[in-house]
């Protein structure tokens, strides 16, 4: 099978950007903390108690559901004009497949979905270097499995010769009102009385794919390769 590179990555994320990310992932360092806009009553001390998280620190206080998430994407992508050179895919045809893992497919949120997708695409556009050619419409993914499937499908793309370059994006909030709303009243989230939940964060993520012969031809050097992608479906219907 036609090799995949990934040539460029932009990411912001609760722990950073790239590499204070990957330095504090490696080291397993959460920075989380209490969070005061998100007080909570608890039930044992029968006072009140404040979640810890991981926001972006100062990133995107102050915005709320696609806002949020548009924010996070605008950092994602001045990251990821900071680790490509936009002179070496001048003119080549660029298409995007985006995800919002904090958003759910379904009848209610498709709306929902789409408009979000389409805010954070035209962010995307704006903050990018305006000699990259990106196609007017993007490939929409949601879901747990929104990331694994846009990534699927961007390679299968690159490997049909369907375009020159992908850009695959993903933007995701656990700190959203409603996202957090439901961790809480589903008791998962970590706490002063839960020190075992999960810690909410987000991030916003944007990697540049190309073929690896392409990238071999003009004598670049890759982030990485993709040789292959797979993933299980078990009989519930969860992969």
């Amino acid at each position: 099978s036609i090799a995949i590179s990934i040539s460029a990555i932009g990411l912001h994320s609760s722990l950073g950007g790239l590499l204070d990310s990957a330095a504090a992932f490696r080291a397993g360092m959460s920075k989380s903390r209490e969070m005061p806009d998100w007080p909570y009553f608890d039930d044992d001390t029968l006072h009140e108690a404040h979640v810890i998280g991981c926001p972006a620190a100062g990133l995107s206080d102050g915005f709320q559901g696609i806002a949020r998430l548009a924010k996070l994407a605008t950092y994602a992508a001045e990251d990821l004009n900071e680790s490509m050179n936009p002179a070496e895919i001048k003119g080549r045809s660029i298409r995007a497949f985006l995800a919002t893992g904090g958003l759910e497919a379904g009848s209610e949120a498709d709306d929902i979905h789409v408009k979000a997708i389409g805010v954070i695409l035209q962010q995307c556009r704006s903050v990018l270097n305006k000699e990259l050619q990106i196609e007017p419409s993007a490939r929409i993914f949601s879901g747990e499995l929104g990331a694994i499937q846009a990534l699927e499908a961007a390679i299968q793309c690159l490997r049909n010769g369907e375009a020159e370059c992908c850009l695959v994006g993903l933007f995701d909030t656990l700190l959203d009102q409603n996202a957090l709303g439901n961790l809480l009243r589903a008791g998962v989230v970590k706490t002063v009385d839960n020190a075992c939940g999960l810690v909410p964060g987000e991030t916003g993520c944007i990697i540049l794919l190309e073929r690896l012969s392409d990238v071999t031809r003009r004598a670049a050097k890759p982030w990485g390769v993709i040789s292959g992608l797979s993933y299980v479906q078990h009989s519930e219907g969860e992969r």
